[in-house]
């Protein structure tokens, strides 16, 4: 059986574990990123990478990258059951489909893959998906550190109201009352997006085509900061209400915008595949949460999930 290939032997502390590749393909994702700081390890069976993923841990930051091919393997739940049940779970999963209307995004979806590539490869396109997939574990990983931080008081919580403004607070809140609940690290990511959105979208008036514009110029902190600045803004609030029952765990988050077009964001979309963001929504609405609901067009979302 062959060995794991690495291609880049650089030091780097961002690794893409390749999984199921055409040669072809293989060749070009090389000469792609020639020169650029990443280490690829090209694998061929699901078994292998999570050998290479135990031999790991030396990276920083890591994105796998899936052939549609590889969903359909015999040893595909194995390898998700081990993503799960390790410390690797939130490593992003980014899938190389044939076409954005392969049935395998679809499929993809639903097993928590949130991430595309569509050969033939351009540079531009492929460095935004990673850098998305990478900011995306980043950041979520940051939250799981963040629910070892509440203490033994939470099941005295019964209803509470908080209210946020800026995105630090969004981390903090989401990963308390993620540690109410029963699965803390898939809870917690969905809250957080959600308050993010209410937060940048909502109360700042950031819109989906200049939050792209912004990322790609690397000016999207900048212009939150400019915008919590305005005297127009200045007290606005994200408005947050816990409800927890014996059945279910309830959060509705508000915010002070005119809403917005939710239900083309609840599920996956072709023209959002290869996008920096716009992700968020689709994730809690898909791993995050057993219900979510917009109201108020959409500028209120409520969210449950069991806690039998």
């Amino acid at each position: 059986m062959p060995t794991p290939e690495n291609i880049l032997s650089q030091p780097s502390e961002q690794q893409l574990i390749v999984i199921g590749m055409s040669q072809t393909n293989r060749t070009d994702l090389q000469n792609l990123l020639h020169n650029r700081p990443f280490v690829l390890t090209f694998c061929e069976t699901l078994s292998q990478a999570i050998k290479t993923l135990h031999q790991s841990s030396a990276f920083h930051h890591q994105a796998i990258i899936l052939d549609e091919s590889i969903l359909n393997s015999h040893d595909f739940d194995e390898f998700q059951a081990y993503r799960e049940n390790s410390s690797v779970n939130l490593i992003p999963l980014i899938l190389q489909a044939n076409c954005t209307q392969s049935a395998a995004i679809q499929k993809g979806v639903e097993l928590g893959v949130f991430f595309y590539l569509i050969p033939p490869y351009d540079v531009s396109l492929f460095e935004t998906v990673i850098h998305a997939a990478l900011n995306s574990e980043e950041k979520h990983s940051e939250l799981s550190q963040h629910l070892k931080n509440f203490n033994a008081a939470h099941p005295l919580l019964q209803e509470a109201t908080f209210q946020l403004r800026t995105i630090q607070e969004a981390q903090a809140l989401s990963s308390v009352l993620a540690y109410m609940t029963n699965d803390q690290k898939r809870i917690g990511v969905g809250l957080f997006e959600l308050m993010l959105n209410a937060i940048e979208h909502g109360n700042l008036g950031i819109g989906y085509e200049l939050k792209t514009q912004l990322i790609n110029k690397s000016e999207l902190q900048k212009e939150i900061q400019h915008r919590h600045d305005l005297p127009e803004n200045q007290h606005k609030k994200v408005v947050v209400r816990v409800k927890r029952t014996a059945k279910y765990f309830e959060v509705i988050i508000s915010d002070e915008g005119n809403g917005f077009d939710y239900e083309n964001y609840l599920d996956y979309s072709e023209n959002r595949a290869t996008h920096s963001h716009g992700r968020g929504i689709m994730i809690a609405n898909r791993l995050s949460f057993d219900s979510l609901e917009y109201r108020d067009s959409g500028s209120t979302v409520v969210c449950r999930c069991s806690i039998t």
